[in-house]
């Protein structure tokens, strides 16, 4: 009996065990979505061998005897297991097409195991170790490939002395070749798409089985009627009447086979048209910002059950969830797992989660292979950095040829990104007749700066406000000053601690769907990432795209009869004195532009046809060239083989954002008994899995985002714990910093 894994609780698992639960998976996978796979016989017993490989050196004596005495691991002269597996595989399949794809996969299931071992300890694990075993081995795959449906004899085979030699140099090349992609690839000339969905699937196969969670859950049947289902009630608690789906979204029924870009006016149901585009098929929705991908998740949850939640902070989100739903801790404990693991049917993500990969991480196969046979809605794109933008247009380029197809859709859709992803073949959805209908919502005045009085109309009107500013700083001030006139004003921006930031999502949205006659402050924040709808805007000036999302959190669900009183204030002043929230370009060219509109009533067609204007790579050349160097630049880069060393640093290239979660010291103060038996939890050794999760995700939930200049100094807990010094923290205002930088709510 060889043995694969020994866990906390003792218990322990063969190498048989392990891998036939990735045969297993294996099958179910196929089972469930072969076809849009694609994949020929070939490849799925190309496959079957990695499976049954991928651990089979584990019977080394040197791994045996490692995890029977928990012996350390990596040190000099230790052969990890993949590279013996790899080596063990001497099969050939038809025609000999896959079989190097199949050493690559199985040899790099492991991304970061040590190549600290000579040639010479190679052979003695090998020809001194692993011959002693050959017919037990091939005894254990014979078993295992015949469950997976192969009945030929098992090609393993221990190579003789020299064949090692070249087995070894062929590893270390792979090994560094890896660090440049492009040049890899060009081993695998013609099959590089195979490759890729070779390795991946076999990662989702490894990772799944060693998760005790299904590689796959059932897909959703009847998507369209449950959504139905779920909006007819949705509608009737509102005390309104559902009539169907408008004409543009069943038209993503008919295009369901294609990679399509919509572009419709917020508040039109772009939603509901990607959800009938979805139809039954696996699908990733992503969003620009941790709020609404919340948002989105909790609406997509309500209809359809089986919803998976993917951003940096899925583990707060999911365990927090569970203790506010009494939910057993095993159980959000699985839909954590399941979510990481890309294995529900519907996936709501941050987009940096799945384009991230364009880097090319080790192991980012994992998430090509998935989005290859997937289906992904990239909603609001506007709300991204052009690098960020640009690497996502190069995500969608290539997973595009893999087979996978995407849905890009926004009320502002910048040409240029129009222009190239129709190069790809993306079909345009016709929304003439949707914007010909739209009514005339916003009646607009551009201000100077901001005017109490314009508020006090509103408030004595008992009309609902929004107000967005570009920087928390002025939203902090701004709140201060109209508290103390005695207005019933509230605050929301990005610098709350967790639990504060999600109370305040929930009690926003609240206000805002009952009409209460209340003011509400943010920052960017609430651009595209709530399901709001005031009576009244006050915005500053931003850029054009900006403006249009803020537009919509304004007269969402307008009758036919335009509005009798001005309700979107634009002002002229912006807090963002720095230009570090946004592009002093892109702003001064907005506000040249929306100077046509003060004092008009403004619909969609005008707001189309603005952006239209402003971002054609003409103006954009000559007004704010560099937007599009960077994303041209970035795009380029990429082209070359811009590659990250790790998953981390991938999220770090995509992301650009250079904030610290920490914990404000006034914060630390008040919770310094908990927050030190949380990180000693964290430093136990054996803690079990579902103790440490909670630990960290409690953590978590102290912590706020900032910028290093925001405070003085910092205080390392250990386990990656950061105390702010000098920050104060107030459930009112927020972390409340010295500087109090202008920082706005990146994405």
């Amino acid at each position: 009996m060889f043995l694969a894994k020994k866990f906390p609780d003792g218990t322990e698992q063969t190498i048989s065990e392990h891998t036939e639960e990735l045969i297993e998976r294996l099958k179910s996978l196929r089972k469930l979505y072969g076809k849009k796979i694609g994949a020929d016989e070939e490849f799925w017993e190309a496959l079957l061998l990695a499976a049954a490989f991928h651990d089979i050196g584990k019977a080394s004596s040197q791994f045996q005897l490692k995890i029977k005495e928990g012996k350390r691991v990596g040190k000099p002269g230790e052969i990890p297991h993949n590279y013996l597996s790899a080596a063990l595989f001497a099969g050939k399949l038809t025609k000999n097409r896959l079989k190097e794809a199949v050493f690559y996969s199985v040899a790099f299931h492991h991304h970061h195991r040590p190549f600290n071992f000579r040639p010479e300890e190679f052979k003695e694990a090998l020809l001194k170790d692993l011959k002693k075993k050959e017919e037990k081995l091939k005894a254990i795959l014979s078993e295992l490939l015949e469950k997976g449906g192969r009945k030929e004899p098992p090609p393993l085979r221990v190579p003789k002395e020299r064949e090692i030699e070249v087995i070894f140099t062929k590893l270390d090349s792979y090994r560094k070749r890896r660090r440049n992609f492009r040049e890899l690839m060009k081993r695998f000339r013609g099959r590089e798409a195979q490759v890729i969905l070779l390795k991946g699937l076999l990662h989702r196969l490894d990772h799944s089985a060693s998760a005790g969670i299904p590689v796959e859950i059932e897909p959703h049947t009847d998507r369209i009627e449950k959504l139905e289902r779920y909006l007819k009630e949705r509608s009737k608690a509102r005390g309104v009447e559902f009539k169907g789906f408008k004409p543009f979204q069943l038209e993503g029924r008919k295009l369901k086979e294609e990679s399509v870009i919509l572009e419709a006016p917020t508040g039109s149901g772009k939603t509901e048209f990607a959800l009938n585009w979805l139809s039954d098929d696996k699908g990733f929705y992503t969003l620009p910002v941790k709020t609404a991908v919340n948002a989105m998740f909790n609406r997509l949850k309500g209809a359809f059950k089986t919803v998976g939640l993917l951003h940096g902070e899925r583990a707060v989100y999911y365990l927090l969830e569970g203790v506010e739903e009494k939910e057993e801790l095993s159980f959000s404990l699985t839909q954590l797992s399941l979510s990481t693991h890309l294995s529900f049917p519907l996936t709501v993500s941050t987009a940096d989660q799945l384009f991230s990969s364009v880097f090319k991480y080790p192991g980012f196969e994992k998430v090509y292979a998935t989005l290859a046979y997937s289906k992904t809605v990239i909603d609001e794109p506007q709300g991204y950095t052009p690098k960020t933008l640009a690497a996502m247009v190069k995500g969608i380029e290539e997973v595009s040829e893999l087979g996978g197809k995407f849905c890009v859709m926004s009320a502002t859709l910048y040409p240029f990104v129009k222009d190239r992803l129709k190069r790809l073949g993306f079909k345009e959805v016709n929304t003439e007749e949707l914007y010909r209908e739209s009514p005339e919502k916003h009646r607009v005045k551009l201000l100077e700066e901001f005017s109490l009085q314009t508020l006090l109309e509103a408030q004595n009107n008992k009309r609902s406000v929004l107000i967005v500013v570009n920087t928390v700083k002025r939203a902090v001030r701004l709140y201060l000053e109209l508290k103390e006139e005695g207005l019933p004003v509230r605050l929301l921006h990005s610098q709350f601690i967790q639990l504060d930031r999600k109370k305040l999502e929930a009690q926003i949205e609240k206000e805002a769907r009952k009409g209460l006659p209340v003011v509400w402050i943010t920052t960017q924040v609430a651009e595209a990432s709530l399901d709001v709808d005031f009576d009244v805007l006050i915005t500053e000036i931003a850029p054009l795209d900006a403006l249009v999302q803020r537009m919509g959190r304004v007269n969402r669900r307008a009758k036919a009869a335009p509005p009798e009183f001005t309700n979107v204030f634009i002002l002229r002043e912006n807090s963002d004195k720095s230009g570090r929230v946004y592009s002093r370009a892109l702003v001064e060219l907005a506000l040249e532009g929306v100077e046509r509109w003060s004092g008009e009533l403004v619909g969609e067609p005008a707001k189309r046809e603005l952006v239209g204007e402003l971002y054609t790579r003409k103006n954009l050349e000559l007004r704010a060239p560099k937007f599009l160097r960077e994303f041209e630049e970035n795009l380029s880069l990429l082209d070359v083989g811009l590659q990250a060393d790790s998953r981390s640093q991938a999220q770090e290239f995509f992301r650009e954002v250079t904030t610290v979660p920490v914990i404000p010291e006034e914060l630390f103060t008040e919770k310094e008994e908990e927050i030190l038996s949380l990180i000693e939890t964290l430093k136990r050794r054996n803690c079990p899995l579902k103790e440490r999760l909670k630990a960290q995700a409690r953590l978590k939930s102290f912590t706020v985002n900032l910028f290093p200049y925001q405070f003085r100094s910092f205080l390392p807990l250990g386990e990656g714990v950061i105390v702010a010094k000098g920050v104060r923290y107030s459930r009112e205002l927020g972390a409340i910093t010295d500087e109090h930088g202008d920082t706005g709510e990146f994405v």
